[in-house]
């Protein structure tokens, strides 16, 4: 983990409203990938659940990237998890691998976040949607 990732994992791990975070690792025979239209998964960084009241939850995908990484693989891997939170459903949900998690009702988000906007998105992220 990189100090930036540092920085976030450390701020998940101070916010109350966080119930839970998993520092992803980027390796096919344990990391949890997804699958876009290219070849090649995406490992994100961090999965974490927000508390709230009862279904106000959400678990976030986040993808973090250095300001120096804006190109277009940056754009690709955003395409996709923006795709992803579109059009999340857990009735369509299938648990794969070994991450699975209940169908207790929260929302998925999906994130790929520059590291400039790190403070703010976060914040935003962690926070229950209106």
């Amino acid at each position: 983990m990189n100090g930036e990732e540092q920085n976030v994992a450390v701020h998940l791990d101070g916010d109350s409203t966080v119930k839970w975070w998993h520092r992803n690792v980027a390796k096919a025979s344990y990391g949890m990938g997804l699958q876009g239209w290219k070849r090649g998964r995406i490992y994100p960084d961090f999965i974490f659940a927000t508390g709230g009241k009862a279904g106000a939850g959400r678990i976030v995908v986040l993808e973090t990237k250095g300001d120096h990484l804006q190109n277009p693989d940056t754009d690709y891997k955003r395409d996709v998890l923006d795709f992803l939170t579109r059009n999340f459903s857990w009735d369509q949900a299938v648990p794969a691998g070994q991450l699975q998690i209940a169908m207790t009702g929260e929302t998925v988000e999906c994130a790929l976040v520059l590291m400039e906007d790190i403070p703010n998105r976060l914040s935003e992220l962690i926070g229950v949607q209106v």
